[in-house]
């Protein structure tokens, strides 16, 4: 009888094997609060790999944005700075034109939500760009990531971020 009331009580309680406390963001349990649990930070259009992107030519990318708590994650807001090489866009909104992602959006416990990417280098030179999620998480109200990238020309001419076949230092 003991053993049984133990069980259900981990199970109830935790979300989680018994006797493990769940850790913030950990895949495998739910903490109670809401917690805000992307899958990267920084995003750099193939720069971490040493490569670029070619003037002209769109590439695409996504943050994932995971709730890893059991009480609704709330983004209240997601603002955007940086260069208008990026464009950004919400998998909660339809109607954002360039840099302009509503918030005000509900995340259920253990779901999850996307911010795409768009990247489209004018000139042979980095760009930057950064988005500020504000929420109600309890790991981190105000999360913010990075996003860069490096425009190279079609011809093959240099770039100030991209040389000889790799990152310029």
């Amino acid at each position: 009888m003991t053993r049984s009331l133990l069980i259900a009580g981990c199970i109830v309680v935790a979300f989680a094997a018994c006797g493990n406390t769940p850790k913030e963001c950990d895949p495998d349990a739910l903490m109670q609060k809401a917690q805000i649990c992307p899958d990267r930070t920084a995003l750099g259009f193939d720069m971490e790999y040493g490569s670029a992107t070619w003037i002209g030519v769109t590439k695409t990318d996504t943050f994932i944005l995971r709730n890893g708590g059991v009480e609704d994650l709330t983004i209240q807001s997601v603002g955007t700075s940086g260069d208008s090489a990026f464009k950004f866009r919400a998998s909660w909104d339809t109607d954002t034109t360039d840099a302009v992602i509503p918030g005000d959006v509900k995340v259920r416990g253990n779901k999850s939500v996307a911010i795409q990417i768009e990247f489209t280098p004018t000139q042979a030179r980095l760009y930057q760009a950064s988005l500020t999620v504000e929420s109600n998480a309890q790991n981190d109200g105000t999360l913010i990531l990075k996003v860069s990238g490096c425009g190279v020309p079609t011809d093959g001419g240099v770039s100030s971020c991209y040389r000889d076949g790799g990152l310029a230092p």
